[in-house]
């Protein structure tokens, strides 16, 4: 493989997806891969690339992807970063599916509705890449005064978003859940899009550090204790890999299976998150680090996929 052309955008706005492209053009890059990354006049392009990489979660964005891609490229890849795909049973994703030649999803729910369907162009990995991290000096950033004796709770919401009705990130599930804490413990709240500002003002912020602007994500991991992720649903979380690659203690919901060294708790289980919360808390130090994907399993799935052979699910 020489050269991927990318559907996605990257920071800003920060997020998931975006970071996810990122550091997959900077993993791609220590590789010598030529990389370009969408925008309507690259379109004109008479260039022919190995490799199309889709970004996209909306149906009509990963079509129209799909069908640019056949002009593009040898190859079309999808890279899925929810949970809701359903080739197995979505006559629209089974569609998308079929005219993929391949697809890279996060967790193993998803994979196993991609397997169901007998064919091997699926493959589970990390959504960020080893090779794609950059290593910055992170001692020399503060985003609040640490106090001697006071433990530090890290959630984080990119934006404030809904699905069927339910709070997609499950703030205020525990902004309820505050008084329930000691007093040493402090909830460290980043809302880098202000999506929550209005909302800060009806909430008694004596238990939490307020940011409401973009951050050093590692620096401000290296100085919590525990990160938490109470979602209602989820792909495979950027934000809990950087935590446990920071050897940061995680707390999750049982939305969806979660990477080895995750904590998780049952899904709006007020009782089981607290005490779940306090167990980790209160336990001896461990190590939680998460080992990522290498940018070269990535290059094997697309390597065999232009050759025709049919890849491992995992790699």
């Amino acid at each position: 493989m020489h050269s991927v052309f990318v559907f996605g955008t990257t920071p800003p706005p920060v997020g998931g997806v975006t970071k996810s492209v990122e550091n997959t053009l900077k993993a791609l890059s220590t590789q010598k891969i030529s990389t370009t990354l969408f925008s309507p006049i690259k379109l004109l392009t008479r260039r022919k690339h190995d490799i199309v990489h889709i970004h996209y979660l909306k149906r009509w964005k990963i079509l129209t992807a799909i069908l640019l891609g056949k002009f593009l490229a040898k190859k079309n890849i999808l890279t899925y970063h929810g949970s809701d795909f359903y080739p197995d049973t979505q006559l629209l994703d089974h569609c998308i599916y079929k005219l993929l030649d391949g697809i890279v999803v996060l967790n193993k729910l998803v994979l196993s509705r991609c397997t169901k369907l007998n064919t091997t162009k699926a493959i589970l990995l990390t959504p960020i890449f080893q090779e794609g991290l950059v290593h910055t000096n992170t001692k020399t950033t503060s985003y609040f005064k640490k106090e001697k004796g006071v433990t530090y709770i890290l959630l984080y919401a990119s934006r404030k978003a809904f699905f069927n009705g339910t709070e997609v990130y499950g703030c205020h599930f525990v902004f309820t859940l505050l008084k329930d804490l000691p007093s040493n413990h402090m909830l460290v709240f980043l809302d880098p899009n202000k999506s929550y500002a209005e909302d800060m003002k009806h909430i008694d912020t004596k238990k939490i550090i307020y940011i409401d602007r973009p951050v050093d994500f590692t620096s401000l991991l290296l100085a919590v204790d525990i990160y938490i992720r109470p979602t209602s649903r989820d792909g495979n979380s950027i934000a809990t890999l950087e935590a446990l690659s920071a050897n940061i203690p995680v707390l999750a919901s049982d939305v969806v299976d979660r990477d080895t060294g995750v904590h998780v708790y049952a899904y709006n289980d007020s009782k089981d998150f607290t005490t779940k919360l306090l167990d980790i808390l209160s336990a001896s130090k461990e190590s939680h680090k998460q080992r990522l994907s290498s940018i070269t399993s990535f290059e094997n799935f697309c390597d065999q996929l232009l050759r025709g052979e049919a890849p491992c699910a995992v790699l």
